[in-house]
């Protein structure tokens, strides 16, 4: 590895930890708040250029036999900038402690898309995979939201009891 970009992770770590501490709460949430702006939109840009370009993307890539995969990539592009929010609120849960309650979500999340596949599938095909994808995906999404939502509404008392230590 680089030894400055070492120098730069390890001069970073400490602050970050930094930021998480409950006394600074707000500026790592304002932070969390701003990467989950960017991953998001990002991850917009990224399934709408994917959604205009599958029709000749997949068939290019993969060959005329897949043109019927076509639909199903549309579909799992619109879950795109889910996933990427996703993987924001989910680092944020983790930092907040909520690694338990994200175990839980996770959990749920899973049993959700098994029993959606389950029904979806022999409907819908590929196409039903493709939206349980993006029905789990916005479950995970509101989940986290949820445990965050907790977990902030909690911090002036978890904040007292660590000023008090």
């Amino acid at each position: 590895m680089n030894p400055q970009i070492r120098r730069m992770a390890l001069d970073l770590g400490p602050l970050l930890i930094f930021f998480a501490a409950f006394k600074y709460l707000d500026i790592f949430a304002a932070t969390a708040a701003f990467m989950a702006a960017v991953l998001t939109a990002f991850g917009a840009v990224v399934a709408v250029a994917a959604g205009l370009a599958a029709g000749a993307l997949i068939p290019l890539l993969y060959g005329a036999g897949f043109a019927e995969g076509v639909t199903a990539f549309r579909i799992l592009a619109l879950a795109f900038p889910l996933m990427s929010l996703n993987y924001a609120l989910t680092h944020q849960v983790i930092g907040w402690n909520g690694h338990r309650a994200y175990a839980v979500l996770c959990l749920g999340a899973l049993v959700f898309n098994v029993a959606l596949n389950a029904r979806l599938i022999p409907s819908l095909s590929l196409n039903g995979a493709a939206w349980s994808t993006l029905a789990t995906e916005a479950l995970l999404t509101a989940g986290c939201a949820a445990i965050l939502a907790r977990a902030r509404s909690r911090k002036p008392a978890a904040a007292a009891a660590v000023a008090t230590t």
